[in-house]
């Protein structure tokens, strides 16, 4: 069974689907004029771009005009591109054909409209609701710098031993180990990958996974003393603790008893630092150096 071949059968046999939409998927519908001047940017926003020289909608916030009266006609053919302008390629109806009528939730940081906002505010009702079914994360033109999705659809799927990870984004062929078994990944332009799912013909995507996971060395009982030795000489007060997220390993670093600064680390590379008092800095030494 070929990466594709698998990806329609995880979909077929899933109870729920969670979509999760990046700029990516703006792109691949012809939408791109948030950070480019692309031809459809230069048909609405021709005079803007040629006064001020700034490539996109995204510059646009950031300009200073010369009257309130260009600024608000700027704002205006910006509301009209969002508002008016139909995708220009049949991607979204790719994506319907993919999924069916299966039930469905949309994750998105876009702005572009084309993603129903109602269901957009539903999705903690949503997950609640098919707790423990048969979930694939289906994630659409999101790179590594889109955390506010990509963080939590990966914790989704570390969380369901039953769910499965599909990401199309060109360039992105990184899958976190603890899901590595349960995740298809492919590095193509969004258009190209659906032109092999609908075809079954190759438009050169380039795949990974599923993969299983490679087991991390482990410390001897002499060398953990030996690191707990280590970092006693940097932080005479600190202590470890386990994680209450899915594969979080957080370690609760104290500099002093009067300012403590909590370091998590999770498993796959994120990472969020919580100071209480004043502002600290903290180093924190892994098994890997």
């Amino acid at each position: 069974m070929n990466k594709i071949d698998e990806l329609i059968k995880h979909v077929k046999d899933a109870d729920t689907i969670v979509v999760g939409a990046g700029s990516g998927m703006s792109r691949a519908t012809g939408l791109a004029f948030w950070y480019e001047n692309s031809p459809l940017y230069m048909d609405n926003m021709k005079y803007f771009a040629k006064k001020y020289g700034f490539n996109g909608l995204s510059q646009g916030f950031y300009n200073r005009f010369e009257s309130e009266e260009e600024h608000w006609a700027f704002l205006l053919e910006l509301y009209k591109m969002m508002n008016e302008i139909p995708p220009q390629k049949p991607t979204y109806e790719y994506l319907k054909n993919l999924i069916g009528d299966k039930p469905v939730h949309y994750v998105t940081t876009n702005q572009d409209f084309q993603i129903d906002q109602k269901q957009i505010n539903a999705f903690q009702d949503f997950i609640q609701k098919y707790e423990d079914k048969k979930l694939v994360v289906l994630e659409l033109g999101i790179g590594p710098r889109n955390q506010m999705i990509k963080v939590p659809s990966m914790q989704l799927v570390v969380a369901d031993i039953n769910s499965r990870y599909i990401t199309i984004n060109k360039g992105e062929l990184n899958i976190p180990d603890i899901i590595a078994d349960r995740s298809i990944v492919f590095s193509a332009s969004i258009g190209d990958a659906f032109k092999e799912i609908m075809t079954g013909k190759s438009h050169g995507a380039t795949t990974q996974g599923p993969t299983k996971p490679q087991p991390k060395p482990e410390l001897t009982p002499e060398q953990k003393a030996e690191q707990a030795k280590v970092m006693q000489q940097f932080y005479p007060d600190y202590m470890v603790d386990s994680g209450i997220r899915p594969s979080s390993f957080p370690m609760y670093l104290t500099i002093d008893q009067k300012h403590p600064s909590y370091l998590h680390t999770v498993q796959y590379g994120q990472s969020m630092i919580y100071s209480i008092g004043d502002a600290a800095i903290v180093h924190c030494f892994t098994q890997d150096g």
